[in-house]
């Protein structure tokens, strides 16, 4: 491996590089670790699936590699992929060089692009419609709380040369500011560049750390005011957008890391024409480099959420291949016994080939997006990397981007305050609930639960938080479960996406399993589509909302006690005869809103449901609440000896 401090063999090797069109590489600028740009060159090869970058990498004679990841890898988990599948692209890395950036702009000043004229293959009004349709048909009808759809620019150009696309790179190391990753990376004969402003992920010292980023304030002179920072984060959809985006990389890094994890912000993210918040989360994780990444494909701001369904819907709206939009671009070293890692996403990225310029941007759909104001953005997001293909020199620096960052009025830290105490304390610190659990007998080797996970990784996080309390858990699907639930003291039916009365499979397993529970009075709990599929069996009525609760935080009466917690829902069981106090019907009692008549939940015996996610960084009461209701149920289990004797009395109350 080669280092060069002066940059003078770098310099050399930039010449070499537009010599030798056969040679990838990869040119990278990381603004917020140090203030230098890299190049990494090696012999560059394809593969199929995530593993081959563990076993080839330890193969080789070189510890370092660059990986490139399309969309399409999403197939690898079992995701619905409608469009071509594409390779994994590594490049094993021979050489590596540096050089300060301030050297590396002064050294390519001759390094011009050229303008470039396109457009989007779709009109605005086009792209306003698949967001009404997606609104009205997915979220609506509880497939999922947001979903991000992307569209396409494309340009038509002649042969773009190597230091037409090094201009390029120039010009965004120049004008970008906020950037996570800034780079210019060739694969055969093929550029991508780009200025990503987040993180997909980060490994070192097994610690990970992913930067989940949503809410975009558009800046077209690159200077928001005072007032217009503080209003972008008090705008409630803003801050509905980030606080799911959070929920879902909190699933993911549920997933593939470990406790304790922590999560920190929020904080903002400028760009040359767009403010963004973000948070950071950090876990701690000893599993494979390929493990955590095919477990992380793919973000949740690039997606959707849940995960999985809003493959499905990607797969059913957009009509174009992402390729590697909204995949992943990294760098791996296994040099020592715990490798090391960072990537960024895709995004902002500009595709260049001999013929085409092609940029992909898309947008957060919320129940309460506005579609044109959508379309909109991503136009925002198209011309901020166009500037970069422009010669004139424009733009804020970077270093002023970093100043902005520490200097924030106090009108604007106090409001990220605020935001900051929104966030549910446990996920700032889960450490903090063992003391928690060992207090109120929760860590028991008999306290084992099963979690039935309905197609949401909600499920990860209410095993983190379970775990946490000194409980030990297992999850399964539902017809996983329907076979082994028996053996579990308490089982959790999970939350999933969809309608809670039809005839799915899953569905249909979770009733069968709840209905078994009920009859031999084994202790459960039900969230959310669980809680719903609950509340038929009971024989209560399930509606669809008029508007869907995605990402509502509401305070509510919890059987006489105030609680600040989070829903997901578009459906919901209620009670015909609206009552002031929480009513029992035979044996069983529900807490509801009084002006809906909407059943936030119910107890039983032995049993008991939340409609809202306790377990939802929204919630700021989850944790203990989810707590009180194990704790209820468990110290009013029957003797395992009675059950059967009580079952048939249990059956007809219900």
């Amino acid at each position: 491996m080669n280092g060069a401090e002066s940059g003078v063999d770098m310099l050399a090797q930039l010449d070499e590089l537009q010599a030798d069109e056969n040679r990838d590489f990869l040119l990278m600028s990381r603004p917020f670790y140090d203030d230098l740009v890299h190049l990494f060159t090696g012999t560059s090869r394809s593969v199929e699936r995530l593993c081959e970058l563990d076993t080839q990498t330890h193969n080789s004679s070189t510890s370092k590699s660059v990986f490139m990841i399309p969309y399409s890898q999403i197939a690898e988990r079992g995701y619905t992929l409608r469009s071509c599948r594409h390779p994994i692209k590594i490049i094993d890395v021979k050489s590596e060089y540096w050089i300060k950036r301030t050297r590396f702009v002064a050294s390519c000043e001759n390094s011009k692009s050229r303008d470039i004229h396109g457009d989007f293959t779709s009109t605005d009004e086009q792209y306003a419609e698949i967001i009404s349709d997606i609104i009205s048909k997915e979220i609506s009808t509880g497939a999922g709380s947001n979903f991000v759809i992307s569209r396409e620019w494309v340009a038509h150009v002649n042969n773009f040369e190597f230091r037409e696309a090094l201009g390029v790179f120039r010009n965004l190391l120049v004008r970008e500011i906020g950037s996570y990753w800034i780079f210019l990376a060739r694969f055969g004969r093929t550029y991508f560049v780009g200025a990503s402003p987040e993180r997909h992920l980060s490994i070192a010292f097994n610690e990970l750390a992913m930067t989940p980023i949503s809410g975009t304030l558009r800046t077209p002179n690159g200077h928001p005011t005072d007032d217009q920072l503080v209003n972008f984060v008090l705008d409630a959809k803003e801050a509905r957008e980030l606080q799911m985006v959070l929920d879902e990389e909190l699933k993911m890094v549920s997933g593939i890391g470990s406790s304790p994890i922590s999560v920190y912000g929020p904080s903002l993210r400028f760009m040359s024409r767009l403010v963004h918040t973000e948070y950071a989360i950090r876990a701690h994780s000893k599993r494979s480099v390929s493990h955590v990444l095919a477990g992380s494909l793919f973000a949740p701001t690039v997606m959707g959420a849940p995960i999985e369904n809003s493959a499905r819907v990607i797969a059913r709206h957009e009509t174009h291949d992402r390729r590697y939009y909204s995949g992943v671009l990294g760098v791996v070293n296994y040099e020592s016994t715990a490798p090391t890692l960072d990537s960024t996403i895709m995004i902002r990225t500009a595709e260049i080939s001999d013929n085409s310029v092609r940029i992909l941007a898309g947008s957060t759909i919320v129940q309460d997006s506005v579609p044109m104001k959508e379309a909109s953005e991503t136009r925002a997001k198209v011309q901020g990397l166009l500037d970069s293909f422009d010669a004139k020199e424009s733009g804020r620096s970077a270093t002023a981007s970093l100043r902005d960052r520490v200097r924030l009025p106090l009108s604007v830290r106090m409001v990220l305050d605020e935001r900051q105490a929104n966030t549910a304390s446990f996920w700032r610190d889960t450490s903090s609930s063992l003391d928690l659990g060992t207090a109120y007998g929760l860590c028991s080797e008999h306290l084992n639960i099963g979690i039935v996970d309905m197609e949401d990784a909600f499920s990860n996080m209410l095993r983190v938080l379970l775990e946490c309390l000194g409980c030990s858990v297992s999850v399964y699907t539902p017809s996983e479960a329907v076979s082994c639930h028996r053996k579990h003291r308490l089982m959790f039916m999970g939350p999933g996406p969809g309608n809670p009365i039809s005839e799915d499979p899953a569905m249909r397993s979770v009733a069968t399993l709840i209905q078994d529970r009920l009859r031999n009075r084994q202790p459960f709990l039900a969230v959310c589509l669980s809680h719903q599929i609950l509340a038929n069996v009971l024989g209560f009525p399930i509606r669809r909302r008029r508007v869907p609760n995605q990402g509502v935080v509401r305070t509510i009466d919890w059987f006489g006690d105030p609680i600040s917690v989070g829903f997901y829902n578009s459906y919901e069981a209620y009670f015909r005869n609206c009552r002031k106090e929480p009513v029992r019907i035979a044996e069983v009692d529900m807490s509801f809103a009084n002006e809906s008549s909407e059943i936030h939940g119910f107890r039983g015996e032995f049993f008991g449901s939340f409609q809202f996610h306790p377990e939802s960084s929204l919630s700021l009461d989850g944790r203990e609440t989810l707590m009180s209701e194990i704790l209820r149920i468990l110290s009013r289990e029957m003797p395992e000896q009675s059950c059967d004797m009580q079952s048939d009395r249990v059956g007809r109350a219900l």
